[in-house]
């Protein structure tokens, strides 16, 4: 997946080569929203 897709703030502020180091560790992950 691009970095552009990505919601994550934090991650779509790096630059391309440190997200590239990080990529290869990645996967997605779906979180619940609990509202009260």
């Amino acid at each position: 997946m691009p970095q552009s897709a990505f919601r994550n703030q934090i991650l779509k502020a790096l630059l391309v080569s440190d997200f590239a180091l990080l990529q290869p560790a990645m996967r997605h992950v779906e979180l619940d929203i609990k509202v009260r």
